[in-house]
């Protein structure tokens, strides 16, 4: 089975799984206190990442035997909105995009903070991974000054 995970303005995430679209199954979690704006699947498919308008970046355990996701830990390094969430290509590393002046990198398994990189005090939108690699990229929300048009920069970091 599929598990499709869908985040809603109500601070919730619906969790929708099933082999025919006829008999589809469906839970709603409340996972934040507003908005829910972004949810991601670990590769591996055991962890389950959501950021909010409340700042907080919560880590569910979807591998657990329950039915329902465990909460693992929340990841609350921001004062702004989480904007994006991105798991690297080994599951050990998330990377965390906000509307404050920084990207964050941890470590799934215990939170800690690998890599802090500051932006230009511009919102971060997108972050991806690399394939195989702990290379990332990333686009900022920057606007050109001259011309007041979203300028389109990718920025790609790599982890050691």
């Amino acid at each position: 089975d599929g598990l499709l995970a869908i985040c809603f303005g109500d601070g919730s995430v619906a969790l929708v799984w099933g082999d025919d679209y006829s008999a589809m199954n469906q839970i709603k979690i409340a996972v934040h206190t507003a908005d829910c704006f972004c949810v991601r699947f670990s590769p591996d498919g055991r962890i389950l990442a959501t950021g909010g308008a409340d700042a907080q970046v919560t880590l569910w355990d979807c591998d657990s035997t329950s039915t329902l996701p465990v909460p693992l830990r929340c990841l609350n390094r921001s004062e702004w909105p989480i904007r994006t969430v991105s798991f690297s290509y080994d599951s050990q590393f998330l990377a965390v995009g906000t509307e404050d002046t920084f990207l964050a990198v941890e470590r799934v398994v215990d939170g800690q903070l690998v890599a802090k990189i500051k932006g230009r005090g511009v919102p971060i939108d997108c972050v991806s991974w690399h394939p195989n690699k702990h290379i990332f990229a990333f686009a900022p929300e920057e606007v050109d000054d001259r011309t007041g048009r979203f300028t389109g920069i990718i920025k790609l970091i790599g982890l050691c």
